[in-house]
């Protein structure tokens, strides 16, 4: 389990879901890029998805909602895709 990974898992629902917020945020941001291609905003759009989705379920304190460490790798992995920093995107 990576650090970032760690940290993510420690946080309590609402740490996350301000962590999730602000990665949210930082993919706004990315597909404003211009040379970002449709496929690329594409993953970009479904990563945004997930996490909302998983917001969502946080405010709702909705136990049927994805396991912090599965739900960190995934979003932690869609950034480095995007070639985005996620300890940035995550702690803004």
């Amino acid at each position: 389990m990576s650090d970032l990974v760690a940290w993510y898992c420690g946080l309590n629902q609402d740490e996350q879901l301000r962590a999730n917020l602000s990665a949210a945020y930082w993919i706004t941001l990315a597909a404003r890029e211009p040379e970002r291609d449709l496929e690329a905003l594409r993953r970009l759009n479904e990563l945004q998805h997930k996490i909302i989705e998983q917001s969502t379920k946080l405010l709702s304190r909705d136990p049927d909602r994805y396991p912090d460490q599965f739900f960190a790798e995934m979003v932690i992995e869609g950034l480095e895709q995007a070639a985005l920093d996620a300890s940035r995107a995550f702690a803004a």
